[in-house]
């Protein structure tokens, strides 16, 4: 009798956070961490996509304090990643702890120049509208290391449609699925059109305008949304295989 080899699921190459540093080939260039004075080239490039690096981010990058908490978690599991990111906000400012959890990656050519860049941080501000709804702090702050948002992608318009936003995009969502992200959102400018195309070219819904995106692993009145001149961008992961969603559950019981 002929043996039937049973399909197995492909396996989900780890990213060690030294990759991450040191930057993945691309190109014949480079995806890889922003570093200490780079911040200037990128906000040069980020007006394109409406934002600029905020002086907290500019500060981190230069004291080599941004993206550490995320750093961290590619080192350990999804269930150590959370309870050393819980445990680091006791006795903290909790805005503080936000810049940590962000994440700049830059595009570098051949030459060595930075040619793109993708920020992603924190939904700051549904954060905050949580605790002052009377979530606690430790459900509140759950967002910054299971939901991304992609605050800002740009590349120089000589390199455009060589495939640098797409590669950076690719590469975020790659760290962000290891870590165990439920979502990465994000929201264009309605005047921009090409960008739905581009989205839902990596696998992103696009919403129509006044769109709000549904936060239903931590409860059914959390929801991130943007103003009439926008639209949302998001992409969803499937919450009940990630280790963490039953003790969310039962926060959300006892709230």
């Amino acid at each position: 009798m002929k043996r039937i080899k049973k399909r197995t699921q492909p396996r989900t190459r780890h990213i060690p956070a030294q990759r991450v540093i040191d930057g993945w080939p691309e190109q014949a260039g480079t995806i890889r961490q922003i570093r200490p004075g780079e911040w200037a080239r990128a906000n040069e490039l980020l007006p394109a996509a409406g934002v600029q690096l905020d002086r907290s981010a500019t500060t981190a990058i230069d004291n080599n304090t941004l993206g550490t908490v995320l750093l961290d978690g590619l080192a350990t599991h999804i269930e150590g990643f959370h309870e050393h990111f819980l445990d680091s906000l006791k006795g903290q400012d909790l805005v503080q702890q936000l810049v940590p959890c962000s994440l700049v990656l830059v595009a570098e050519d051949a030459s060595d120049q930075i040619i793109g860049v993708c920020e992603v941080i924190p939904p700051a501000t549904t954060i905050m509208s949580m605790r002052s709804m009377g979530y606690p702090d430790v459900m509140a702050m759950m967002l910054a290391v299971t939901v991304g948002k992609v605050r800002g992608l740009a590349v120089d318009e000589d390199v455009r449609g060589q495939g640098w936003g797409s590669a950076l995009l690719r590469r975020t969502m790659q760290v962000y699925d290891q870590l165990g992200f439920v979502a990465l959102e994000g929201s264009f400018d309605v005047g921009s059109p090409h960008l739905e195309a581009f989205y839902r070219g990596h696998g992103f819904e696009v919403l129509d305008v006044g769109g709000k995106v549904q936060m239903d692993h931590l409860g059914p009145v959390v929801q991130i949304g943007s103003d009439d001149s926008e639209r949302m961008f998001v992409r969803h992961r499937d919450t009940s295989h990630l280790p963490w969603s039953q003790d969310l559950a039962r926060a959300r019981r006892e709230m």
